[in-house]
């Protein structure tokens, strides 16, 4: 208690000290004037003392407070009555030029004093206003840099809080039309009488309310709106000390600049939601354009093989010989497992991208799934020389075998369809540090550099030489899921899938897996191959 007694009085014993200095320099300076004229007394007039004790007042005040200024002036009278004019050393009337003078005296100091003051008073507002600006353009630094409604909308609250000690909040309609509170002391206008109403009154007509306002103006906030180009965006509610009447005009230019700024901001960060929106609806339209017409074509080609071999089976079927029907039921059977790939990379795609697909991880050999998509397309690989190189010492990996049967089995039509028929094939794989690196190399026409990245992006189904190196000129070679979908399935596994020029022509897709840092190799010649550290 006796610390607070103390605190509360120390303020009001500095001023006093202030004034008592003040008021002590003014009399100093009084008697330094007087000083000068008893130094040169016997050789000027009295006129001349005059303007020395008109400088000291003068000089006072331009510097100090007109009270001031003219207690310098009342005290420079009495000193040249008392010192100079005759009768000297006693106070006596003051007649005639002494009087006019003396009088002369007082209004310039006045004049002085007020003009000092009205200096003061346009260097202050200067002052403010400077620093008005620099704030406006930190502010707006910090708003240009800012991305997302609410974090523009939390800096302006934070803003008007540091800057003025008010609360502030800030409140937008959501996509039901309620008024909702999206930043700042919220719960400092939750018990004003009709916050709401006034915040929603803001929204429909564009005008402040509350405090200081001509609407509500009984409410203890006020509320500003946030306008863009295309009407109000929001609501910045700033509710001062409890005491407080209103505003000072230089805060509230500030405060109200910082809403029509914020304004400005959200207006932008709405229409850049707009163009987001926008472009993903036509990415969207343009990747449905491109699947229709991608999978149009691919059904209808092998539609039309299994249509026709089944028409002829049922027209002439007693006719042909058992090695006719065999080829024609063979026909149907390789393209019906062709329109079954095809829907189920579709399918796969979509479960990847949305999120549903889940992984069913087991520690396994690679050349199991690797070996179930060499049998799938053993047909089309007969006619190829194709070298497998699996070291029997590979350590087992973590992954979905059926996903990873998958990404082989598209990396292995990949090369059948954009490489020679009598192109051969390798398919190695060795283990690089914490990784097993797969490759499936070829001798096709390989790919420019620009397609290295482009082939793994959907419906990109590379360049017209490399569509019609595996193939008739023209012929559409694949529906560009393949690759996609081997890159989604590498990353599911935590891995890579990438595309490298091959050294002496062709193209190299290869693919990283993590190997667990404990990771078994399958026995080989009945001894044990444990890996427990590279």
């Amino acid at each position: 208690m006796i610390a607070t007694g103390f605190e509360a009085v120390a303020p009001e014993m500095s001023r006093v000290r202030a004034l008592l200095l003040r008021y002590g320099t003014n009399v100093l300076i009084v008697a330094a004037c007087t000083l000068v004229c008893l130094a040169v007394f016997p050789h000027l007039d009295l006129v001349s003392f005059t303007m020395v004790y008109v400088l000291g007042t003068v000089s006072i005040a331009s510097v100090c407070s007109l009270p001031s200024a003219l207690l310098a002036c009342f005290l420079s009278v009495l000193a040249y009555n008392y010192f100079f004019v005759p009768p000297r050393f006693g106070i006596g009337m003051v007649e005639g030029e002494d009087l006019f003078t003396m009088a002369m005296m007082f209004v310039v100091v006045i004049v002085v004093s007020r003009l000092t003051e009205h200096f003061r008073t346009q260097a202050r507002n200067a002052s403010a206003r400077e620093a008005q600006t620099r704030l406006m353009m930190e502010l707006t630094r910090e708003l240009a840099s800012a991305r997302g409604t609410d974090t523009l909308l939390d800096i302006a609250t934070k803003q008007i809080e540091r800057l003025f000690g008010f609360s502030a909040a800030a409140y937008l309609l959501d996509d039901a039309g309620l008024v909702l509170s999206r930043a700042g002391a919220a719960e400092d206008f939750r018990n004003l009488p009709d916050a709401e109403a006034a915040a929603r009154w803001v929204l429909s007509n564009n005008q402040p309310a509350g405090l200081g306002t001509g609407h509500m103006r009984q409410n203890a906030a006020l509320y500003l709106p946030m306008s863009g180009v295309g009407g109000t965006l929001g609501v910045l509610c700033v509710r001062p000390p409890r005491d407080a009447t209103g505003f000072p005009p230089e805060q509230l230019h500030v405060i109200e600049t910082l809403a029509r700024q914020v304004g400005l901001m959200l207006e932008v960060e709405r229409l850049e939601a707009d163009r987001m929106r926008a472009r993903m609806e036509i990415e969207a339209e343009r990747l449905k354009t491109s699947l229709l017409s991608s999978v149009t074509h691919d059904l209808q080609t092998p539609l039309a093989v299994i249509i026709g071999s089944a028409e002829s089976l049922m027209a002439v079927g007693e006719e042909l010989t058992p090695e006719e029907r065999r080829e024609l039921s063979e026909n149907i059977h390789d393209r019906a497992a062709r329109l079954s790939r095809l829907l189920g990379n579709l399918l796969r795609m979509t479960r990847l991208q949305s999120g549903t697909l889940k992984p069913d991880f087991q520690l396994q050999p690679l050349d199991e799934p690797l070996g179930a998509a060499l049998s799938l397309i053993g047909k089309e690989l007969a006619a190829r020389r194709v070298e497998v190189d699996i070291p029997p010492d590979l350590p087992l990996l973590m992954m979905d075998g059926v996903l990873m049967e998958q990404l082989f089995l598209n990396l292995l039509e990949n090369t059948l369809k954009h490489t020679p028929p009598d192109s051969p094939v390798r398919i190695a794989a060795k283990r690089v540090g914490p990784e097993v690196e797969v490759e499936v190399a070829d001798r096709g026409p390989g790919l420019d550099e620009a397609e290295l990245e482009k082939v793994f992006s959907l419906f990109y189904q590379g360049s017209p030489s490399a569509l019609q190196a595996g193939g008739r000129a023209g012929e559409r070679k694949g529906y560009g899921l393949g690759l996609a979908i081997c890159r989604a399935i590498a990353q599911v596994h935590g891995g890579t899938v990438r595309a490298e020029h091959r050294a002496g022509g062709g193209l190299v897709m290869r693919v990283t897996l993590p190997a667990p840092a404990d990771a078994l190799c399958l026995p080989t010649d009945g001894a044990s191959c444990a890996e427990g550290v590279l």
